[in-house]
């Protein structure tokens, strides 16, 4: 079980810096550990690895929501880039294309 205890606190540390790459392959360690594992003794053992699963579960998904938000913040900077779209008094939708590059000085 202390095997198991310290890979899972190793992915906590990988999700708290955001190495995916890490936790990637931890993953595997991980399985065979669970594999290996004798039944827990105590149900204080057991009590301990479940709190470090959920921690890096709750770790994990405000990764995943951050990633989420941030590609959506990117997606919607390239499209005002591109333009913006809005409405007029009817209800119309209306493009606002940006003006291109100018050339030389003013």
């Amino acid at each position: 079980m202390d095997q198991l205890e310290k890979l899972l606190e190793e992915i906590r540390q990988a999700a708290l810096v955001a190495d995916f790459e890490r936790m990637t392959s931890l993953l595997p360690q991980v399985e065979q550990a669970l594999g290996e594992a004798p039944p827990p003794k105590n149900g204080q053992v057991l009590s301990r690895l479940k709190a470090q699963a959920e921690t890096n579960l709750r770790l994990l998904d405000a990764a995943r929501r951050g990633i989420h938000a941030a590609r959506r913040r990117v997606e919607e900077v390239i499209r005002t880039r591109q333009g913006l779209q809005t409405y007029d008094s009817r209800g119309q939708r209306a493009d606002i294309v940006p003006p291109g590059p100018t050339a030389g000085r003013f």
